[in-house]
């Protein structure tokens, strides 16, 4: 938090890691220039409490490992709303 966003980028990427934010444009501008990334899972809506990015971000998690066994390789999960996702890839 609160660290430049290519920062964040970096260190996903070096350490396998998904990305998580509620600012999807500027990682999917960074994943698109990527040949390879890890992921990003996208919160959609705004005013979010923690608990409730903490009940999304699970809910995600969850949905992932259902429909795609949680690869998230060149792919954003999009969370629009309460049982909202959306999954698309990232060229």
């Amino acid at each position: 938090m609160g660290q430049p966003d290519i920062h964040v980028w970096q260190h996903a990427w070096r350490y396998d890691q998904v990305v998580v934010t509620l600012n999807m444009g500027d990682f999917l501008n960074l994943a698109r220039n990527i040949e390879l990334h890890p992921g990003v899972i996208a919160l959609r809506e705004a005013g979010l409490s923690r608990e409730d990015q903490w009940q999304r971000l699970c809910q995600a998690l969850e949905w992932a490992d259902d429909r795609c066994g949680g690869d998230l390789v060149n792919k954003v999960l999009e969370v629009c709303g309460d049982g909202d996702l959306e999954i698309h890839d990232v060229p």
